[in-house]
């Protein structure tokens, strides 16, 4: 595939934010609604059960932790974890469809073309058999207004199902700034993790 990253070139050189929304929306739902093979457990990880998910999103919670060490204060740490463990009992109930997910939807992966087009969805190697809410909460980061429309526009769930779910993960994104800041030395990234987690964990 041709294109540009999309931090490189933009999205929006000759389409508007409404086409840009639906570009990104039918992403979405080509994407999941990809049936995964009898042998996807042994390409990606299968999390198609809310205790399975929550499993999988605790262990990464905590390892994003052990990444971002002292970077991370403790009062912070501890409400995190909180509401992981609170999320992790609301999710027996919310539930989900499990389906085909990227796992790591960010501006850094999106491929456009000269004319700022959508034509690609690169590095794949967060991909498992998940919640659909983790791609659709990146998509606030690619710009939070974006986000918020293709989850209106989306027609794979009901948007007040869906809502709780991507709300979620996308307050916990920031961990992984915060992480791999720490881990690279890159303060300007742990700080703007830390910015957000603090803004969405309050403690």
């Amino acid at each position: 595939i041709r294109g540009w990253v999309s931090t490189q070139r933009g999205m929006r050189l000759t389409t508007s934010t409404h086409e840009v929304c639906h570009m990104l929306a039918q992403l979405m739902e080509k994407i999941h609604s990809i049936s995964p093979p009898n042998e996807c457990s042994e390409m990606v990880p299968v999390h198609d059960t809310p205790r399975k998910w929550a499993e999988a999103l605790r262990s990464e919670v905590f390892r994003l932790i052990d990444m971002a060490g002292s970077a991370l204060p403790s009062r912070l740490r501890n409400t995190i974890l909180e509401r992981v463990v609170e999320y992790a009992k609301r999710l027996q109930s919310l539930g989900f469809t499990p389906k085909l997910i990227h796992g790591d939807i960010d501006p850094r992966n999106l491929l456009v073309d000269d004319t700022g087009c959508l034509v690609g969805l690169i590095d794949w190697g967060e991909a498992a058999v998940g919640d659909p809410a983790i791609d659709y909460a990146g998509l606030f980061y690619v710009e939070e207004h974006i986000g918020k429309h293709v989850l209106e526009i989306q027609r794979e769930e009901y948007p007040q199902y869906l809502s709780p779910r991507v709300g979620f993960h996308r307050d916990l994104a920031p961990l992984y700034w915060v992480a791999y800041g720490a881990s690279s030395g890159n303060h300007n990234l742990t700080e703007a993790g830390l910015r957000l987690l603090r803004e969405s964990f309050p403690s």
